[in-house]
């Protein structure tokens, strides 16, 4: 399988038994990036990786009229036109009131404070079911298939 990450690092390593040192050439077999479009015309653009290295994370949206980048809980504008992405205040209505302050633990906290809504109504399981393993793995198997080919796969 073709990877984009292919000479990501190497590593020194000591020989058993010569008391030699090898390089050993490290692989990024446990990262992935996939471009996904939505039945309604969305986009998303996804890199997962199993390696820590903690970049943040950004939103970015794009329009006819201008950008807009959320870079790890910072707001960034940009009008058709301009040069340069300039910070916006961000809106009182959006603004954050309650612990934790962290964008990052928010984001979660939210997430589970839907998910939790949704079983405490029974519109939900607690737990993912055998369906919910079937969708992964077909999603899964249409990425790599669409890697292979490089086209679309529909899904």
């Amino acid at each position: 399988r073709h990877t984009n990450f292919q000479n990501v690092k190497t590593r020194d390593e000591q020989v058993k038994g010569n008391g030699k040192t090898a390089t050993t050439l490290i692989t990024a077999d446990d990262a992935l990036w996939c471009a996904l479009q939505f039945e309604r015309g969305e986009a998303l653009l996804n890199f997962v990786t199993g390696a820590r290295h903690d970049p943040g994370w950004t939103i970015n949206a794009y329009g006819a009229l201008g950008t807009l980048v959320i870079k790890s809980g910072e707001l960034l504008g940009r009008r058709d036109g301009d040069l340069h992405l300039e910070p916006l205040a961000i809106p009182k209505r959006l603004e954050q009131n309650e612990k934790p302050n962290d964008p990052l633990m928010w984001g979660m906290v939210k997430l589970f404070e839907r998910v939790a809504a949704k079983i405490l109504s029974g519109e939900s399981l607690p737990f993912p079911d055998f369906c919910d393993g079937v969708a992964v793995a077909q999603m899964i198997d249409a990425i790599k298939r669409a890697s292979d080919a490089r086209e679309w796969i529909q899904v």
